[in-house]
Parts: structure tokens; sequence; C-alpha cells
């Protein structure tokens, strides 16, 4: 009866682990965000040079970054934190026209790092985006992006104050505005230069966590687990 007993406690405990695991991976979590801390300020470039080598760049602007989850930096506070943005892409190829006057534009050699302005225990790397390939569309003076390793695109995060081991999609959305001038191509089929203002979103699943001592924790359940498994061990023997 009581092997019986551990037997169904087992068998439920194993259902629940697999309900939860199912709802953990349901949805997507957006773990971050960011916006220039001057919105006015048109600070990211594409520099057309009627190649390849046309790059979309940043360099250390001023921007708000934000967690949407408990992390290392601020615990559970969603507050603005000052940081600054250093982005960096490359085309792969000219635009694609797409009637009606937007363009798709595919980048590769993704960059992106955010930097605290002020360090936590010696840590500054709020998060970096890096081996990622993104295409923008849009028209006019607004355009966006997206990344996402479930469409096949690789999207790799890292950051000091949160743990992406886990993660089975992750993805990035960038949005941007007050392009001068309008989306349009030159001469040769090459996207024409403009500056642009933007923002973004970053996205799991599951969520990143943040362990203040993960060696420590791993250790601690290596030790209680032989601890729990002599105290069974003992109770058995007792009863007998």
């Amino acid at each position: 009866m009581y092997l019986k007993r551990i037997g169904l406690i087992a068998s439920a405990t194993a259902l629940m682990s697999l309900a939860c695991l199912t709802a953990a991976h349901a949805q997507l979590t957006t773990f971050a965000q960011f916006r220039e801390s001057n919105n006015s300020v048109n600070a990211f470039s594409f520099t057309n040079t009627d190649s390849t080598a046309s790059g979309f760049h940043v360099v250390s602007i001023p921007v708000e970054f934000s967690y949407g989850v408990n992390n290392g930096y601020n615990g559970n506070s969603t507050a603005n934190i000052d940081a600054t943005l250093t982005f960096s892409a490359n085309v792969t190829a000219k635009p694609t026209a797409l009637g009606g006057g937007f363009f798709s534009q595919d980048f590769t050699n993704v960059s992106m790092v955010f930097t605290a302005n002020t360090p936590v225990n010696g840590l500054t790397n709020l998060l970096t985006v890096s081996n990622s390939t993104l295409s923008m569309f849009g028209k006019g003076n607004s355009a966006s992006t997206d990344s996402d390793v479930s469409t096949g695109d690789t999207v790799n995060f890292s950051s000091d104050f949160l743990i992406f081991s886990n993660t089975i999609d992750r993805d990035f959305a960038l949005s941007f505005s007050s392009l001068q001038p309008g989306l349009s191509t030159d001469i040769n089929g090459w996207l024409k230069s403009f500056t642009a203002s933007g923002t973004g979103t970053f996205a799991s699943e599951p969520a990143p966590f943040y362990s203040p001592d993960g060696a420590s924790l791993s250790l601690l359940s290596g030790g209680l687990l032989p601890l729990a498994g002599f105290a069974l061990y003992r109770r058995r023997r007792a009863k007998k």
C-alpha cells in the first residue's frame, strides 16, 4: 500500500509538472524595452554605400531601458534605467519593393548592446543581442523590424542581470519613426541613406529569470537531496 501511494503521488506530480510546463510555454513574455532618451533626435543612421557594406548604426546613444521581469539590476522595478545603446547591422542585398510605396530590407550581423550608466556590483550589461538577422518593413517616414527564433532567425540574448539558459523562443521588435528622408531607393536600386528615431521590445519563451547566486543554489540542491533520501531511508527502517 505504501509503495502504491508513492507511485500515485509520483504520477500526480509528473502530471502537474507537465501542466505547468505547458502553461509556461503558452506565450512569449516581454522582458525588456527601450526608447531614446530624446525622441526628437534621429540617432539611428542608415548609410548607403551602393553595396552590401551599407550599414545601419548607432554609437552609444542615451536611452531609457526598463525590465519587465525580476532581474539583478533593480529587482521587480519597471523603472527606467539610464543607459546607452550601441547598434549595428549590415544589408545583405538590395531592398524589395512591395508595392504601394512599401519596402522590405534584410539585415544581418545584427548587434545591440545596452550598457547601464550606473553599475551594480561593477556590472553594466543590461542586455546584449547578437548573431541576429532581421527584416525591416516600411513606407515613407516609418518602419519596423522583427526577428524571431521560431521563424528560423538566430537571436541570442545575454545579460549580467538575467539568465536565458531555459529560453526556447527569443525575439525582438524595433520601431522607427521620423525617417528623414522617407524610404526610397537610389538609381542603382539600393535603399537610400536615412536617419530615424527608434524604440524596441524584447521577449522570450519562457521568460528569463534571475538567481542571486545560481552556483550556490545548485550546490545547495545537490546537498539537500542526498540528505532527504537518507532521512526517508531511516524512516522506513524505523517502521520495520
